[in-house]
């Protein structure tokens, strides 16, 4: 997956992020569901803000994060 600067994200790394509510996460870039697991259950550092790949986007996936309190929130980028 390519960020808009031509920088390539990858699963597992993480940028830091804050909104000006006072929302914080780590950015986690999700590009198969067994990313998404990490966030959910084992990565050190919640919460998460889950950017996720739009061939992922799913009820089943929306479900999963819906009430985590290890999730901060989501976007989803458009497939290619």
């Amino acid at each position: 997956m390519w960020g808009r600067s031509g920088r390539r994200f990858r699963p597992l790394r993480g940028l830091g992020g804050s909104s000006l509510s006072g929302d914080t996460g780590v950015i986690h870039v999700v590009e198969k569901e067994e990313d998404l697991e990490w966030a959910l259950s084992t990565g050190p550092n919640p919460p998460y803000m889950i950017l996720l790949d739009g061939n992922l986007f799913s009820r089943k996936i929306l479900m999963q994060l819906r009430g985590n309190s290890r999730i901060s929130g989501l976007a989803v980028a458009a497939p290619l």
